[in-house]
């Protein structure tokens, strides 16, 4: 059995003003288009025999096959199932399958179809569950023959707004149905110290004139790191974050450390009290991947003055299961204390940036600056070192607006037949011509993240912005995850598509 609740990935870049994809692949996009039914049923299949006996996909959420996002996937298991059966769901009228469905020829064992369920526009969403009952409709003899299963829709919450101010909770993201900014709208976040993650089954669109950025930035000269970044060390202490990323304390005549994240931090006079960097450039987790606080500086020999390190830029992310719109995103580092007697701070690095659409992605500019290492009047290196820059990285099909300094993930194309009755199927990815490498895997539908037996792992290196490979696939559901390497277990990492070989 391969019933799952986890939820489907959408779920994360050279620099330039604009990359545009080839736009042939983005026509007719998120369409639900499968292959043909087969012509006939093998000869014992028995119609009035029909049995449902397993749903093999994830609960359906609210939002899916709306804002350009993929639709969701149905693939029930049964006997008896016959070329030119149809599938009805009810208990909400707003989940709507396609037609036809397609059936397995070989054993009339499985039965697939796309299935969009639409958002409840001013609704408040229900915490459990909605019980579905699928119908599987087909004739024998001229006469009408049924079969049902239970399935689920998972109601979300909306975040849509054209005025005021929307608090968002970001000790306990939620995942919306879809997100709409507008007007003069604002945001608030419940918690500086947690990273800012806003993710949408939908489209996701922050056009607000109240919202011209987003920021996740240590403002200024600021020991205090926020929404995940680390602090600045105070005067005679080390920063904090991700050993070995934190500035360390600077002595009485050499400031504090710059603190590391994608490269280095800067050590004010050789003496190697800078941060080192750490993670990697394609953001495979927010483990491995966080702003780190500069170095404090240290008092002089009369135990007189120096000052604090900056702190460090925190963590953002935004996805969409289908188009992304963003304002500008910063997750910049903080300057180091100033001193008159003693050293000063070290500069804090920057934070993390990740961008995430299945579709297309309209951005408005990406910042991770480094934090400036503080001033001294004191004669010498007793100024602090800078900090190094963060990391960022941007995914989707097409990516308008300016990107550096971030990275491109990779994404597969929109059109990636839900349905085949082949033992694989050619997908194109989308990325940037760059050194980085990417895994594609057929993970299956559960948590586990283990390739499926009879499938193997593909290495993806993209030569130009799109990769293209056949994919082997097992009999019924697959889902297929593209990530950096070391697996697609991390959410922030991996983008993920469904499909079903029915043979």
């Amino acid at each position: 059995m391969r019933q799952s609740l986890a939820l489907p990935g959408l779920a994360f870049l050279v620099g330039g003003c604009s990359i545009i994809y080839n736009p042939d692949h983005i026509t007719g996009a998120f369409d639900g288009a499968v292959d043909s039914p087969p012509d006939s049923q093998p000869i014992d299949a028995n119609a009035a025999g029909l049995t449902l006996t397993q749903v093999d996909s994830p609960i359906l959420l609210e939002g899916q096959g709306t804002g350009a996002s993929r639709k969701a996937l149905l693939v029930i298991e049964g006997t008896n199932i016959v070329s030119g059966a149809t599938v009805t769901i009810t208990g909400a009228p707003s989940v709507v399958p396609d037609q036809p469905a397609i059936v397995a020829t070989t054993n009339s064992d499985l039965i697939a179809v796309p299935v969009t369920a639409m958002i409840h526009s001013g609704t408040t969403p229900s915490p459990t569950p909605i019980a579905l009952t699928v119908t599987v409709t087909q004739m024998s003899g001229g006469s009408p023959v049924t079969a049902t299963i239970p399935w689920q829709l998972q109601e979300l919450p909306e975040l849509v707004a054209a005025t005021g101010a929307n608090a968002i909770d970001n000790t306990n993201p939620v995942q919306y149905s879809h997100v709409a900014l507008s007007g003069n709208a604002t945001v608030s976040f419940s918690n500086s110290t947690s990273p800012v993650i806003i993710r949408a089954v939908g489209d996701l669109s922050i056009q607000s004139t109240g919202i011209a950025s987003l920021s996740v930035s240590t403002a200024g000269v600021s020991p205090t790191g926020v929404f995940g970044g680390g602090n600045g060390g105070a005067i005679g202490n080390n920063g904090t974050g991700l050993p070995p990323g934190p500035g360390k304390v600077g002595d009485a005549s050499d400031g504090g450390g710059g603190a590391g994240l994608a490269a280095d931090g800067t050590s004010p006079g050789g003496t190697g009290n800078q941060g080192l960097a750490i993670g990697d450039a394609l953001i495979s987790s927010y483990a491995a991947n966080v702003g780190n606080g500069g170095g404090g500086g240290q008092k002089n020999g009369l135990s007189l003055g120096g000052s604090a390190g900056g702190g460090a830029g925190g963590t953002i992310e935004l996805t969409a299961g289908g188009d992304l719109t963003a304002p500008a995103i910063s997750a910049n580092g903080g300057t180091g204390g100033n001193c008159s007697a003693g050293s000063a701070g070290g500069g804090g690095s920057g934070g993390v940036i990740v961008l995430r659409a299945a579709h297309i992605a309209t951005l408005n500019g990406v910042s991770v600056t480094a934090g400036n290492g503080g001033s001294s009047t004191v004669l010498g290196n007793a100024s602090g070192g800078p900090g190094s820059a963060g990391r960022a990285r941007v995914d989707g099909v097409m990516v308008n607006g300016s990107t550096s300094p971030a990275v491109h993930g990779a994404v597969f194309d929109p059109t990636t037949p839900q349905t085949v009755s082949t033992p694989s199927v050619m997908v194109t990815l989308h990325g940037a011509s760059s050194p980085n490498m990417f895994e594609l895997h057929d993970v299956g539908t559960g948590d586990n993240y283990q390739d499926l037996p009879g499938t193997t792992m593909i290495s993806v290196k993209f030569a130009s912005s799109e990769f293209t490979t056949p994919v082997s696939l097992v009999k019924g559901m697959n889902r297929l995850c593209i990530s950096p390497p070391g697996g697609p277990g991390n959410e922030e990492s991996r983008n993920c598509v469904y499909v079903a070989y029915l043979p």
